[in-house]
């Protein structure tokens, strides 16, 4: 409709609105169905900081979100735990510590949205 009042007879959607469109595809799949919007925030966090090279902690996650409170935080890692998408793994040497680490479901996620990014790509260079 943009197009055609700028003068464009032909209707394309902005890249940004395939992307929205393929990013409620993988959310229509079932168990991405069940995942909050808040914790769909703080998984895509979580695959920031795993795409690092460090571990990350059930401390530097609370601590790296300044928007909620801790114990908010932790609330959704639960829920994400719950739901499958992260695990919690005690350190070694010091076993306060916990790792919040992917699951194989995560990864899943991660791949399917990667997925969606990639075939913009390619509709983009066609």
């Amino acid at each position: 409709m943009l197009e055609s009042v700028m003068g464009n007879d032909v209707p394309t959607a902005p890249s940004y609105v395939r992307l929205l469109n393929l990013l409620a595809a993988v959310r229509k799949i079932t168990p991405f169905t069940h995942l909050e919007a808040d914790e769909e925030q703080l998984l895509n966090a979580l695959a920031l900081i795993w795409h690092e090279p460090r571990n990350v902690t059930v401390a530097d996650v609370m601590r790296e979100a300044t928007d909620v409170s801790r114990s908010t935080i932790y609330r959704r890692l639960l829920g994400l735990k719950r739901k499958g998408l992260v695990e919690f793994k005690d350190d070694r040497a010091d076993r306060r510590l916990k790792f919040v680490l992917p699951t194989t479901l995560a990864d899943e996620y991660i791949a399917r949205l990667s997925a969606c990014i990639d075939d913009l790509q390619v509709e983009a260079r066609s």
